[in-house]
This record gives structure tokens, sequence and C-alpha cells, in this order.
């Protein structure tokens, strides 16, 4: 848990016999951040430190059997909403599993409780248009998502203007949190979601960096399609689901 998100449920999405700081490092993170041009490996200025809080949770998962019933109803007994990606892309994940998840969180009514982001939304499977915002860092990327049938959230470096039917997010100044707000839960409905790269100094610069040559270069990631089709057939994505234990300060 940190100040941005509040107290939610946690998924982490990280390879089954790599450690996630060490995935981030040589680029293993491949098989569960797919198309993210943020990637530490390519010098792109993620925000996350998988150094911080992620060992202890993967050395205590990594030996442990995946058991999807087991997770949901974890989940259901948190009675706290979710966050579908602590680390990792919901796009690494079958459709299937992620919708036992999502129906999880739900509200007795139906209402949905959880965020999901995906870099991948050009090639995933796009029923995740459902439950997952498409993650984009671009005007031009953002018009392509929508044209696509997805809401957005776009990072941005803090000079570039909010656009047309966007809306700022709240938790950036901290005026609610994730767990209260629970907007960015893709779906047809709501408008898209905009916030400041935040993070150190490094980080903001490397984001700036990479969307920078992005928009240049048109470099495009490597299909989720392929990373789905890996997660499936070598189960190379190991599920954990993480309870808050204390109120941090860090990055979201």
């Amino acid at each position: 848990m940190n100040r941005k998100t509040g107290a939610m449920a946690q998924i982490l999405i990280c390879p089954a016999n790599v450690p996630p700081f060490e995935a981030a490092k040589s680029g293993a993170d491949s098989s569960v951040c797919g198309a993210c041009l943020l990637r530490p490996s390519l010098h792109g200025g993620c925000y996350v430190n998988t150094g911080k809080h992620f060992p202890r949770v993967y050395e205590v998962a990594k030996d442990q059997s995946s058991n999807l019933d087991k997770a949901c109803k974890a989940i259901r007994s948190s009675g706290l909403p979710l966050r579908i990606g602590s680390w990792g892309d919901v796009g690494a994940l079958p459709f299937e599993f992620v919708a036992r998840l999502v129906d999880a969180a739900r509200t007795a009514s139906g209402r949905a409780r959880h965020t999901a982001y995906t870099s991948s939304w050009k090639t995933c499977d796009p029923r995740l248009r459902d439950v997952a915002m498409a993650s984009v860092r671009t005007p031009q990327e953002r018009d392509q998502a929508k044209a696509a049938g997805w809401r957005t959230f776009r990072a941005k470096v803090p000079e570039a203007p909010v656009l047309a039917g966007e809306r700022v997010c709240p938790g950036s100044n901290h005026e609610v949190t994730c767990s209260q707000c629970l907007a960015c839960a893709g779906g047809m409905v709501g408008g898209d979601v905009v916030v400041d790269v935040h993070g150190s100094l490094g980080v903001i610069r490397a984001f700036r960096a990479a969307v920078t040559t992005s928009t240049a270069t048109g470099v495009k990631a490597a299909p989720t399609s392929r990373v789905v089709r890996h997660v499936r057939r070598r189960a190379a994505t190991r599920l954990s689901v993480a309870a808050p234990t204390e109120k941090k300060t860090g990055d979201a």
C-alpha cells in the first residue's frame, strides 16, 4: 500500500523463475511487461521500485502452487478493492484468469472494484477493454487507443496539456486514493484519465526521453500476443495476492 493507492489487495504479475528486480534489470520482464516502453532494461523510466517491496512477496509465493480459487477467496475475504498489476501488465494474463479476479473483487450488487492497465492494448485480448485502461504516453497513442474502443490512462510530462475528454487523476494531489476512486476499471463509460509522470528526477528524465524517442521513431515493442502464449504454454507468470501491511509514502 502507498499514499496514492490506499488499501487495496494487490496482484503482482512476475516471471515464475526470476525475481522482479533481476527481471527488470536483465530484460526478462518482457514476459510480463510486454509492450511497455518504460521498462528499465530499455532505460524507459518505469517508476516501480521492484527492489523495495516485492522481493519478500516473491520469495513467499515462488514455491507455492498457483491456485486461482484460493486467490479469489482471499480477495473476497479481504473486503478490499483490487489492484491488478502492482507490477506487470494485465495483458500478460489470459482474459479468463483476469475475469475471475475482477469478479472476486465486485460488490454484492456487481459494481466493479478494481484497477487495471495495459500497455499492450494494440495486441492483447480485446475483451480486456471491459476491465482495463489502455496505458498511453502521447496524444497520438491516445487517439489510436480510443479508435480501438479503449478508455485511456495517459502519463505525461508536467508541461504537456490535459486533452479534451481527459480528467486529471484525483490521486495526483492525494485528494482521494485509488481505492476510493476506482475510475480506472476500463469499460465504455467514463472519461479518460491523465497524470503527470511521478517518481525520482531520474525516472522523469528517462520517461521524457522514452516518450520523445517513441514519438520521433515510432518504436514498437514486441507483441503481447506472444507474451500471452508464453504464459499459457509455460506457466511463466506467477500470481501473488498481497493485502497491505503498513502505510507507505512511496510511488504508486
